[in-house]
């Protein structure tokens, strides 16, 4: 049986050493350009979700699921065709207690400052951040219903399925 402990420790072990090789590419975000692997990128994904979601609710209650892709190929997200961006399972925080809403949103702020991540946009129940030297993401954000449930997404850059650039890179 494997504990929260060693699941957070593996996950910060996979978030050091994905950093490292973002850094040793020189941080170079052109869609032609090699990237980490899908599988690399899933495993970053599950471990700021695992980091995320501890630091929130307690290892105790920190769980998280397989990553889902979507193609990268959009107005959104224009570039070569074949690149995908992995996203964690919007995960509710059902229960989060509506009253601690705002002592976890500060806390999700400063523990993503902590992880090297910085304030993209910022709304009122809604907080988007992303890591300059990898260009992961992660939100947190507040439901417009009477329920204000929470929940946090955590997603990868585009990145090319075997870290390098398909035969349409360069179209």
């Amino acid at each position: 049986m494997h504990t929260p402990t060693r699941y957070r420790t593996a996950a910060t072990a996979a978030v050091v050493m994905l950093a490292l090789a973002s850094c040793a590419s020189g941080g170079k975000t052109d869609a032609s350009k090699p990237t980490i692997t899908e599988v690399q990128a899933k495993q970053q994904v599950m471990a700021y979700d695992l980091d995320i979601l501890s630091t929130l609710l307690g290892e105790q209650q920190a769980m998280v699921s397989e990553p889902f892709s979507s193609e990268c190929e959009t107005s959104s997200q224009p570039g070569p065709k074949g690149r995908v961006r992995l996203h964690s399972s919007d995960h509710g925080l059902g229960v989060v207690a509506v009253e601690r809403n705002p002592g976890m949103f500060e806390t999700f702020r400063k523990h993503l400052a902590e992880k090297g991540f910085e304030p993209v946009n910022k709304d009122a129940g809604w907080e988007y951040y992303k890591n300059k030297a990898n260009g992961f993401t992660a939100e947190l954000q507040e439901s417009s219903d009477a329920s204000k449930k929470l929940t946090l997404t955590v997603s990868s850059p585009c990145v090319w399925p075997n870290g390098t650039p398909g035969p349409d890179a360069n179209r």
